[in-house]
């Protein structure tokens, strides 16, 4: 979700497709990403989700 969303913005301020999530994060600087990036490098996100998680992601996605 947050790839496409942040490659969309780049790409039209750019003109540039860039996927690469960390790039993305170091022009847009999402302050919970490097979060979720640094879980998903450890291999965290087949771990089952807390309940904190779950409400934070709602949210975040009712915004969006």
């Amino acid at each position: 979700m947050y790839r496409v969303l942040l490659t969309g913005i780049h790409l039209m301020q750019t003109g540039v497709v860039e996927a690469n999530l960390v790039r993305l994060n170091e022009i847009e600087v999402l302050p919970y990403l490097n979060d979720l990036i640094q879980r998903k490098i450890a291999g965290a996100e087949k771990e089952r989700l807390t309940e904190a998680d779950l409400g934070f992601t709602g949210r975040v996605r009712a915004i969006a």
